[in-house]
């Protein structure tokens, strides 16, 4: 069983640019926590290489069906209603090529139980390019409301049986975009993205969020706790404590805000390229065209509930202040496909930089 899955879809699609669809789908699959961040690609290969695991995960059978309206490129509006059953997965000892001995961080424990699920996803982009934006807006937004009944995962390291409650919950995250052309070589992009519980019961483990990791505030290590009460995970107590338990996602919302400056630059040495084409990376030449970045990152998670004096509760119409969040600085080289990059926090005193690469855009 931890080996074996499926995936059934069927649709219909009226339309060529653009119409209309109608689905359905049947699966057992395992789903990963916080896909917004970093690609399947980038944590693949992180997982295989380095020992390396960026994501927690969890165990989703059961089906769906859904009707969406597509227009345009990339753009599209669809609602989905499905029944599931979720449970927490273990983590495996798998092959990796460097530090194969070291032991692998423990995956997260999972709310277990079966939900319906009401999902409301719209996706809106009017960039020049989906590889290379240079200009236009991308909005990406999702609503869910989930009902059913769960055995809550708690704090507990390990799985304690209990009886299942009644859980029905609201929450949302939306991803907007803008691209900014300075001319013909520059750019300016910004990032905002906004997630977390809206109505209900609080948000089941898998669902929860953080601001932490590569993607988000790359000068800052994945989901380290650097104080008892930490506003990038809003874990609470030692460190070794939340180090136990996986690391979890635990924040009720969360925000990122994220600039860029880019310019585009060529290197070209020994020898022109009009016989290859405009193509980004020629070795026998030593041909490279890429950009230089310039960027910062700030954002926090907190907790919905009466304000407290440890800086992670919050009302539920207030976002923390700004001066809380956290927020790092970086700089580096795009080349398309690949990146390498250096990032500094800037809000927390006595942490080193972090050298890292991306095997797609920022963003």
């Amino acid at each position: 069983r931890e080996n074996l899955g499926h995936r059934a879809l069927f649709e219909v699609r009226q339309g060529n640019k653009a119409g209309v669809a109608l689905g359905g789908r049947l699966f057992d699959e395992v789903d990963a926590v916080e896909k917004w961040q970093l690609t399947e690609s980038e944590v693949g290969l992180n997982t295989f290489l380095f020992s390396r695991d960026y994501r927690d995960y969890w165990q989703r059978h059961g089906g769906q069906g859904y009707v969406s309206l597509f227009a345009g490129r990339g753009s599209e509006l669809r609602a989905s209603y499905g029944e599931e059953r979720w449970s927490s997965r273990r983590a495996r000892n798998v092959l990796s090529i460097v530090n194969d001995n070291v032991p692998w961080r423990v995956n997260p424990l999972a709310d277990e139980g079966v939900m319906k699920l009401l999902t409301v996803s719209g996706t809106f982009d009017t960039r020049n390019s989906p590889k290379d934006p240079r200009a236009g807006w991308y909005l990406r937004g999702e609503y869910e409301h989930g009902d059913g009944r769960l055995i809550r995962a708690g704090t507990s390291v390990l799985r304690v049986e209990g009886e299942e409650q009644a859980a029905a919950y609201s929450r949302a995250l939306l991803d907007l975009r803008r691209y900014n052309r300075l001319g013909p070589n520059a750019s300016l992009n910004m990032r905002a993205v906004v997630g977390g519980w809206i109505d209900g019961d609080p948000l089941p483990a898998q669902r929860r969020f953080s601001v932490s990791g590569i993607d988000a505030l790359p000068g800052f290590d994945f989901r380290r706790q650097l104080n008892d009460t930490d506003v990038g995970t809003c874990a609470v107590g030692n460190e070794q404590s939340y180090a136990a338990r996986g690391r979890p996602s635990l924040c009720d919302r969360m925000a990122l805000l994220q600039i860029e400056w880019k310019g585009d630059f060529r290197i070209n040495l020994f020898g022109n390229d009009e016989d290859i084409g405009d193509r980004r990376w020629v070795f026998s030449r030593v041909k490279a065209d890429g950009a230089w970045v310039v960027f910062a990152n700030s954002g926090r998670g907190w907790l919905v509930g009466p304000r407290d004096i440890d800086n992670l509760l919050y009302p539920k119409g207030s976002v923390p202040d700004i001066k809380s969040w956290r927020t790092d600085l970086g700089g580096g080289f795009d080349f398309g496909n690949f990146g390498v990059y250096v990032a500094q926090a800037v809000s927390e005193s006595g942490l080193s930089p972090n050298v890292y690469m991306r095997l797609s855009r920022r963003f």
